[in-house]
């Protein structure tokens, strides 16, 4: 005895699978609603965003590490030209220089000009903080 025997009313096997999607679905809407911290919804829409969104992801993360980079890079030009800049952009700058090496160290990058850049900044910061010419 096989199933649609069984059970005459289903008919064939697409009523079989539509029915198996409704139980999936009251299932996992249950299973949502309930107090354990089991989110198949939540699970279920992650991946898919994790996937549509992977590339896009990294596009965004090679060029914010690529702003860094170049700030760095035109902020300590700047500097070696005479350039003045204020106290905003000094703050500025070294935020960007902390997050440039954090992302370099938890990549294993290694970032020799950028090392040297923000050596420079970093002693013309203490240099100028010393006399008072920092605006």
């Amino acid at each position: 005895m096989n199933v649609i025997d069984f059970f005459p009313q289903l008919g064939n096997l697409k009523d079989i699978t539509f029915i198996g999607w409704w139980i999936l679905f009251i299932t996992f809407s249950v299973i949502q609603v309930a107090p354990i911290q089991v989110n198949p919804w939540s699970t279920l829409l992650r991946w898919i965003g994790n996937k549509l969104t992977g590339d896009l992801r990294k596009d965004l993360n090679s060029l914010i590490t690529n702003v860094r980079r170049q700030t760095i890079l035109t902020f300590a030009r700047e500097c070696r030209q005479g350039v003045e800049h204020s106290t905003e952009e000094w703050n500025h700058v070294l935020q960007v220089a902390e997050e440039y090496e954090a992302y370099c160290t938890k990549y294993s990058i290694k970032n020799g000009k950028i090392k040297q850049d923000t050596k420079f900044i970093r002693d013309l910061y203490q240099e100028m903080s010393r006399t008072h010419r920092i605006k």
